[in-house]
């Protein structure tokens, strides 16, 4: 009697080993299940990842180029303010010495207004110093 006690003990011990065996498989290969999903999950998140950093060197090559084209036209801006100021100021520097008398055309009239540089604005207006670089 002894005996059968021992094997049936031995029995149900084997039975508890084997659910717990089969238990620890089936946990197992839900870990592993698992971890091939979150490998998916990251290579995807690297994939985006990559993409993000892309994206972002590209718009930075082109705010880098809009700086750039603002500089130039910036550049170009202050060189044509420059000349308009030039312009304004020479035929008043021609004019300055012969105030007294008005030019007369070869008819033996002075020229008409129309041929008269508009100074109303005069050279303040284009000046350089509000243009920001």
């Amino acid at each position: 009697m002894a005996l059968e006690l021992a094997v049936k003990a031995l029995s149900i011990s084997l039975e508890h080993k084997s659910k717990a065996h089969e238990a620890t498989r089936k946990a197992l290969q839900a870990v592993r299940s698992a971890y091939k999903g979150s490998r998916a999950q990251l290579a995807q998140l690297e994939e985006r990842l990559h993409l993000t950093v892309l994206d972002s060197a590209s718009v930075v090559a082109q705010l880098t180029q809009m700086k750039a084209k603002q500089r130039d036209l910036i550049s170009a801006n202050r060189a044509m303010a420059t000349k308009l100021v030039k312009a304004r100021e020479a035929p008043q520097a021609l004019a300055a010495p012969d105030k007294a008398a008005p030019q007369q055309s070869s008819a033996g009239h002075a020229p008409p207004a129309a041929a008269k540089r508009n100074t109303a604005l005069g050279a303040d207006h284009f000046a350089t110093s509000d243009i920001k670089p």
